[in-house]
């Protein structure tokens, strides 16, 4: 036996289930040291014995630990503490277009190289253009905005080369692209087009983002448009266990079932 529950389930909060108090119960202990660093959480099998859980309601508490990167479970080991506190990660939050630009608030871009480039290939499946078409290309980091500088996405944005003059593009740029493109030549972006993939990240993607070569990711793809016109497209590469997306959608009476 690895040990027991300081308090199997402490009856906070009436609203909480049962599987809440666990995991807040699991999080204290651990960031107190009383499940230090490299040791293992009790067994499943003892868990349900101190709490009168099923299997599966542990399972999904260890699950919740996984993610946010305080535990790593593995088959005839056993569960790890890796860390005391939860791994810093960011949820992105959408209900509306402001909402973009709170992302870029939220977080620190940091462009490693700015060029004008002739799309062929894949880039001209991205932008809907022809062969040789002149863009703006700028490819970069983005960090979470705290001190831990933790890499979040690797972007790469690309601007039609009418729209490419933009005013106040630094190499940390604190307003969105579509923002300076919107102040620069006074017009506004009427359109915003979204695709979500899942994506494998390895190699030198895998070293930049710093998880393991073959990590699972979100590849999220955005193509900003002036009425009919797509001026702008951007691309991030998102690792799974510190980015997550959130959506709400406000619907109207007419829409109700």
């Amino acid at each position: 036996m690895t040990g027991a529950l300081t308090q199997p389930i402490p009856g906070p909060r009436p609203e909480d289930s049962a599987t809440t108090r666990l995991e807040k119960t699991l999080v204290r202990e651990i960031a107190s040291g009383k499940w230090p660093v490299g040791a293992l959480l009790p067994s499943e099998t003892e868990l349900c014995e101190q709490t009168g859980l099923s299997r599966y309601a542990i399972r999904q508490v260890v699950g919740r630990l996984t993610r946010i990167g305080l535990v790593s479970k593995q088959q005839g080991i056993g569960t790890t503490v890796l860390r005391s506190t939860p791994a810093p990660s960011y949820v992105q939050t959408m209900g509306t277009f402001a909402d973009l630009s709170q992302y870029a608030r939220g977080t620190e871009l940091v462009v490693t190289e700015k060029q004008q480039i002739a799309a062929e290939g894949q880039i001209c499946e991205l932008l809907s253009c022809a062969p040789g078409e002149k863009v703006l290309r700028l490819s970069g980091v983005r960090y979470l905005g705290d001190q831990e500088r933790v890499a979040i996405a690797i972007v790469a944005i690309y601007v039609a080369s009418r729209y490419s003059k933009l005013r106040g593009l630094t190499a940390r740029p604190k307003t969105p692209v579509h923002s300076l493109i919107e102040q620069t030549y006074d017009v506004q972006i009427t359109r915003v087009e979204q695709d979500i993939h899942g994506a494998l990240i390895i190699g030198t993607n895998a070293t930049t983002l710093d998880v393991a070569d073959g990590s699972a990711g979100l590849f999220i793809v955005r193509r900003y448009y002036l009425n009919s016109e797509l001026v702008e497209v951007t691309t991030g590469l998102h690792p799974a266990e510190r980015f997550s997306y959130s959506m709400a959608f406000a619907l109207s009476s007419s829409n109700s079932v």
